[in-house]
């Protein structure tokens, strides 16, 4: 149980850290309406910088990629997990790689659930859609804001597990 604490904790405490270095101060810091986990991830999708959506989003992202993708990717997404050696591709580095099928949020969410390149596994009956677009959610904010792609509300709102 201990290792698996280890584990977690690099991966959320960097979620946090990420949502505290972006958040909004002052009187301009508003919380969305209520709604529950789907609305706040519906949220992240088409405003994906909008923090307040985001604490929820990114803890069950960090949970989610801990549990199933850290193990190739590593746990903060350098491409270094403990399988990437035995992998006949290596798992993208999501901080200096390009992405092959696009960095949106709606595109990391599409090869989460669908996998990619006969290596990396589809995710779409593991997981539930909350549980992809959180996941898709952690893996955009490490993209470097520069090399970030966005959905529109339509693209995002139009959006279902393939």
């Amino acid at each position: 149980m201990q290792c698996r604490r280890s584990r977690i904790r690099p991966a959320i405490a960097l979620a946090i850290a990420t949502l505290l270095c972006s958040a909004p101060t002052g009187v301009h810091a508003q919380q969305p309406p209520g709604g529950g986990d789907r609305e706040r991830v519906r949220m992240a999708q088409y405003d994906p910088e909008d923090t307040w959506a985001q604490a929820e989003i990114l803890v069950m992202g960090a949970r989610v990629f801990d549990n199933r993708c850290s193990p190739c990717h590593g746990e903060r997404g350098f491409g270094d997990g403990e399988l990437a050696d035995v992998l006949p591709l290596r798992p993208r580095n999501y901080h200096h790689e390009p992405f092959k099928w696009g960095n949106s949020p709606a595109r990391i969410a599409t090869t989460v659930a669908s996998g990619r390149s006969g290596v990396m596994p589809a995710f779409r009956h593991a997981l539930t859609e909350q549980e992809i677009w959180a996941v898709a959610y952690v893996v955009w904010r490490w993209v470097p804001k520069d090399r970030r792609s966005y959905d529109t509300p339509e693209e995002a709102l139009r959006w279902r597990l393939p």
